[in-house]
This record gives C-alpha cells, structure tokens and sequence, in this order.
C-alpha cells in the first residue's frame, strides 16, 4: 500500500528547540494563552476539522477551509466574545446558551448592599472635602462629576 501524503505544522516551534524539554513547570498558564493567541483561530480550526495527522483526504495546498459548523444558520449561533483576567475569548453559541452563561455570571457576583453604597459615598464626600481648599474651580468640578459617576455604577 502507498503511503498517503500528510501534511504536518509546527504551531509551537518544538523542531526548532528539539534540546528543550516537552514540559517545564515553569511556564505559567499565562504564557501559555499567550502563544495559544498568537495563533490564527482558523488555522487551529482547520487543522482541528481534518482531524490530525491521519486524514482520510490528501490536500495538495497548505490553505484548507475551516469546518462548517453543526448549525449553519447564523440567526441561531453568533460569537461570544468574554474578556477575563486579561485574556480574550471568543466562543459561537446559541443566544440560549449564551443567556446562561450571563445569568450564571451575574449569579457569582455578591449583591451590592445599601450599606456599601452609603459608605462608598461617605468616603467620596471626605476625599472631596479634604481635597476643596487645594484643587483649582476647574478640577473641583471634574472631581465632583466623576464621582457622581462612579457612584452610578
């Protein structure tokens, strides 16, 4: 039997550093997503869709269409992108799935209680009052406008 051809990408460098080993406790899970960011989505998609090294299909270019999704009709899937803890992810679920995941977020956060408002706006009145005889008319109102902002939030 012949030997299909395959086609074989080094995302993370390992021919280059072929002295390095596989796994080092060092490397923290930040730098990590870093390299996994760098990345293009659809490349990783593709090379996820032709299901590795032992594909059924020989591909005589390096440029493969990433796999359709499940559902196509794009009215019931869209992305969802979260940003936490300074990484961004992008996700394609369903507007349902995608209530959910909110609803279970917003669930985690403690409740704002009265008392934490009155004294966050007792604070700001001290740093306001503390701060009125040495700013100029000008910063005086930019603080107070901030502030009232803030305490929107």
């Amino acid at each position: 039997m012949a030997k299909s051809p395959s086609l074989e990408l080094d995302f993370f460098g390992m021919e280059k550093r072929s002295t390095a080993p596989v796994f080092q406790r060092r490397r923290s899970f930040r730098d990590i997503q870093g390299v996994i960011s760098k990345m293009n989505p659809e490349v990783v998609k593709s090379v996820i869709g032709n299901g590795g090294l032992g594909s059924k299909k020989s591909t005589s270019s390096a440029s493969v269409a990433p796999p359709q999704s499940p559902i196509s009709d794009p009215k019931l899937r869209a992305p969802m992108t979260i940003f936490y803890n300074g990484v961004v992810s992008v996700f394609d679920v369903s507007p349902r799935k995608a209530q959910n995941i909110l609803k279970a977020a917003d669930e985690s956060l403690p409740p704002k209680s009265a008392e934490n408002l009155e004294s966050n706006t007792k604070t700001e009145r001290n740093l306001l009052e503390s701060l009125n005889g040495d700013l100029p008319i000008s910063r005086k109102n930019s603080l107070q406008r901030f502030l009232e902002k803030r305490k929107e939030r």
